[in-house]
């Protein structure tokens, strides 16, 4: 995925997942924030095409959360908040519900964003046992297309994106998605709502940790352990290719960079 990219993806995410604070913000927040998976360290983001290249699905992953959240606060956070703002001051009712329920935990990140920054190079000198710490990382969007559904678009940018995520030193990844009723589980979208994905995470292997309301919404959260990567005999241990390879079917997925990448699920917006 490039930067050219994330406006397809971000009309996607308006289309399949409207629900959520972010989508309500607008096209031109979206495509500023899929932007950052491309552009930021710690961002991973990829896409799945068809035979004439148009986006069928795609995936946006944080593969280390914390410090991803704060590079993107560090480098794009007036921008992004700009942003915001614009799209809040023409939606009264959705500035109301930001300043209720998001106002006090956007301070407290931003307070400690720049903590950290200040003292980190002595908690770096102080730390000396990492062996232990819990790396998370998040996957923040997963859409498929109706006409890709079930040819393994989403299993395919989920394995690359756990690679990616483990490359990147972290040891666990996190997801959130909507509780729905069992007949509305499938791993099916319509042109309307968004259906659940659960079936499809449990599938692969996620486990179900814990269940919440946000914005009126019942979500379930899934996580799931990354063991260390697989011996690769001969290989350098790069990231993932370019081109990860055919799904079955037709489509192809890419997941390219075009910007920097620093050192290289849950969305918790």
């Amino acid at each position: 995925m490039t930067s050219t990219d994330a406006r397809a993806t971000a009309e996607l995410q308006l289309r399949y997942l409207s629900e959520g604070f972010f989508p309500r913000l607008g096209l031109a927040f979206v495509t500023r924030w899929h932007r950052a998976f491309v552009q930021q360290p710690h961002g991973w983001a990829a896409v799945v095409v068809d035979a004439d290249e148009r986006i069928v699905s795609y995936a946006l992953v944080a593969t280390r959360q914390r410090d991803f959240v704060e590079g993107v606060i560090r480098s794009q956070g007036l921008s992004m908040a700009a942003s915001a703002t614009l799209a809040l001051a023409g939606r009264p009712r959705l500035l109301l519900h930001f300043l209720r329920t998001r106002t006090l935990r956007y301070v407290r990140r931003i307070i400690t964003t720049a903590t950290r920054r200040i003292t980190g190079a002595q908690a770096a000198v102080a730390t000396t046992d990492t062996s232990s710490q819990v790396v998370e990382a998040v996957v923040h969007a997963v859409v498929t297309v109706e006409s890709a559904r079930g040819l393994g678009c989403a299993a395919t940018l989920l394995d690359a994106a756990e690679r990616s995520a483990r490359e990147d030193g972290a040891t666990v990844i996190a997801l959130v998605t909507d509780d729905l009723p069992p007949q509305e589980a499938a791993v099916r979208c319509t042109s309307g709502p968004r259906r659940g994905a659960a079936g499809l995470y449990e599938h692969l292997g996620w486990k179900r940790t814990a269940e919440r309301v946000r914005d009126g919404r019942r979500i379930l959260e899934y996580r799931r352990r990354l063991g260390p990567l697989p011996d690769q005999a001969g290989a350098d241990g790069g990231s993932p290719p370019s081109h990860i390879g055919p799904v079955v079917g037709s489509p192809t997925s890419r997941a390219e960079d075009d910007g920097p990448r620093g050192e290289t699920a849950t969305g918790r917006r």
